[in-house]
Formats: C-alpha cells, sequence, structure tokens
C-alpha cells in the first residue's frame, strides 16, 4: 500500500503537465480504461485468488503501468523535457507554499462531508447515518462539478493573469457561469422534481429524507459550482490561502454548531449548519472575488443567475402540476417524465434563453461531432 501511494503521487504530475497543455482528452480517456481494466482485473482474479492483498497488487500494477504510459505521453507526444540535474530551492519553497494551501482545501472538503456521519453515528444510530449519507453522496456528486471545472478551467485561468483585464475576467466568468448552469440548473431542477421518487425507487421509502439532504446541497453548491472559474483565477493568481481559512473556519463552525444540535434535532441538527455555513462561504468569496479581479457580483447574478431561473422556473411548476396528476410508480414511469422534462429544458435554454454566441457555439459542437 505504501508503495502504491509513492508511484501515485509523483504520478500526478504527468497529469497535471498535460492538463497545463490543455490536452485533457488523453488523461481523462486513460482514466475511464483505467478504471475498466482495474473492474476486469478485479472480477477475474479475486475469482481465482480471493484475499485482500490481490486488490493492492492490482491497483499497483495498474497505476505503474498507467503512469508510465503517461510518462511517454507528456515526453514523447508532448516534447516536454524534465531536467533533474539541478535542484531549484527557491522554485521548491514557492510550490510548497502554494500546495500547502491545496492540502488544506482537499482536507476541509473531507471534513465538509464526512464530519456530519461522525457526530450522527456519534449520537444516533446507523439508519440516520445511513440516510444523511446518502443524502451527502447524492448532494456530493452535484457539488463534483465545480472541481471538474476548476481542473479544465486552470490553464486558461493561469494565461489570463499575464493580461490581468478586468474585462476579459468577468466576460470569461459569466461566460463558462452560464454554460455551467444551462447544466447546473438542470440537475437542480430535475432532482426537485423527480428526486424523492428516485431515492424511492432506488433504495426504499425509509431513505426519503436523503432528498432534502440532498437538495440543501445542491442549493448551496450551486454558486460555487458557476463560479468555479474564479476559484481558478485565484489558484493562478497564487490567492487560494483566504478561499482555503474561510472555508475551515465557516466549515468548522458548522460541525461544532452540530455537535451542541444533533442530540435533539438528528439530521436537522447537522445539515442545516452545514448549509448556513456553505451560503456565507459563497458570499463571502463573491466579495473576495471582487476584490482580486474586480468581478462585478450584479451583473454575474444578473447575466448568469436570474437569466436563467426566470425562464425556467414555469417550466418546473408545470411539471410539478403535471405530476399531481399522475403518479411515478416504477422506473419506466421515471423514466418517461425525466427524458420529457430535459426535452422541454433544452427547447426553454436554446430558445429563451442562449444567445446568439452561445447557439453559434452549440451548433459548432455539434457538427464536429458529426
Amino acid at each position: 500500500m505504501l508503495f502504491q501511494y509513492c508511484d501515485t503521487l509523483p504520478g500526478g504530475a504527468f497529469v497535471a503537465i498535460c492538463n497545463a497543455y490543455e490536452q485533457f482528452i488523453f488523461p481523462r480517456l486513460l482514466l475511464i480504461v483505467k478504471y475498466v481494466v482495474r473492474s476486469v482485473l478485479v472480477f477475474a482474479i479475486l475469482g481465482i485468488i480471493p484475499a485482500a492483498i490481490t486488490l493492492v497488487w492490482i491497483d499497483t500494477i495498474i497505476n505503474v503501468l498507467f503512469i508510465l504510459l503517461s510518462i511517454y505521453y507528456v515526453t514523447q507526444k508532448l516534447n516536454v523535457k524534465i531536467k533533474i540535474s539541478c535542484l531549484n530551492l527557491p522554485l521548491l519553497k514557492e510550490i510548497s507554499s502554494y500546495s500547502f494551501w491545496i492540502f488544506l482545501t482537499a482536507i476541509v472538503m473531507s471534513l465538509q462531508w464526512n464530519v456530519g456521519q461522525l457526530i450522527l453515528g456519534i449520537s444516533k444510530n446507523t439508519i440516520i447515518v445511513a440516510v444523511y449519507g446518502v443524502g451527502i453522496l447524492l448532494g456530493g456528486y452535484y457539488g463534483a462539478f465545480a472541481g471538474a471545472i476548476n481542473t479544465l478551467m486552470l490553464p486558461r485561468a493561469t494565461q489570463m493573469t499575464v493580461e490581468d483585464n478586468v474585462d476579459s475576467y468577468n466576460t470569461a466568468i459569466q461566460k463558462i457561469g452560464r454554460f455551467n448552469g444551462f447544466i447546473s440548473f438542470l440537475i437542480l431542477t430535475g432532482f426537485i422534481l423527480f428526486g424523492k421518487d428516485f431515492i424511492k425507487l432506488w433504495i426504499g421509502e425509509n431513505y426519503i429524507k436523503a432528498w432534502e439532504i440532498a437538495l440543501l446541497i445542491m442549493i448551496a453548491m450551486t454558486l460555487p459550482l458557476l463560479q468555479a472559474f474564479g476559484s481558478s483565477i485565484l489558484e493562478a493568481k497564487k490567492k487560494n490561502r483566504y478561499r482555503s481559512m474561510i472555508s475551515l473556519l465557516t466549515i468548522s463552525g458548522a460541525a461544532i454548531v452540530g455537535i451542541f444540535l444533533v442530540p435533539k434535532y438528528s439530521i436537522e441538527g447537522i445539515i442545516y449548519p452545514l448549509f448556513v455555513a456553505l451560503i456565507i462561504n459563497s458570499l463571502i468569496m463573491s466579495i473576495y472575488y471582487r476584490k482580486i479581479f474586480g468581478f462585478k457580483i450584479f451583473s454575474f447574478f444578473y447575466n448568469v443567475i436570474l437569466k436563467i431561473i426566470l425562464p425556467i422556473a414555469p417550466l418546473l411548476f408545470l411539471f410539478m402540476f403535471v405530476k399531481k396528476k399522475s403518479s411515478i410508480t416504477g422506473w419506466l414511469d421515471l423514466i418517461i417524465y425525466v427524458v420529457g422534462f430535459c426535452l422541454a429544458y433544452a427547447l426553454v435554454i436554446y430558445m429563451l434563453i442562449m444567445n446568439k454566441e452561445e447557439k453559434n457555439i452549440l451548433q459548432i459542437k455539434l457538427k464536429n461531432k458529426n
């Protein structure tokens, strides 16, 4: 296991090099192949050698092989030359300082999603912990979009910091935020409409409370998700220290409040402090973005949030009304409703919300695929 971590951490540097050169397809395709190969090998080999150490060996060998493929791609295809003849101490110090705050952010994210289950596990029973865990799982998938977009946008943000133009920053964050909003609000409104039905069909009526937990997390994560490019700008400017500290304070505060509220209010005692902490965090970061790169808060809220929410709100209420007149009794019913809503949502987005530039970009992407 130790060897596995030792080879995985340095190997991640080659994925970062691919991202820096905006070569996103290869590392993500490699990741998909890696998961598929691992699944096949685990299924095949565990039937022959059913032992825990087998998984460790499989993961270690796969990691080494795919790291070697990454090294080959970086050195041969991207022609990146790695010099290890001398140690640049000032650069190492700068990297260490920068990496510490990235590491702290990762710790806070882990605390954010796991501390509630720990507190509930101490004060309540395993059923409540399981319900909360399902809600966190569903909400976490929604929130994961922000991290994925940050990874893709960081090289572009780094290039823009050279010019350091306020208008360029605001134009980029609004353009990316709108495209992100088209997808995010589809997931959010879809979960509002069909989340309870999905949970009932998936794991049963007893877990319906997970819908409220996941919905609160999704709502709280929407603003950071739409402002993901702002976070990339902070990292490019090496100004991510403040974000890490604010996140640590707000999430730690929510955990402390939760310790006192959970014995009396159960799940509500931890999820609502977490919800408030995430909202406060988002609002503070919006103000901080304004300080760092002249973020136009009201323009962003109007162009990215209001211009999308207002046209899709009637569609949401329409489907709520239709759902009341009928019921979802199985997976087929749910699929029909979801497909119908997605088609109606796409029509509203294209006809009423997208501007000419966004329609042109979409048409170009569709033509390239054909």
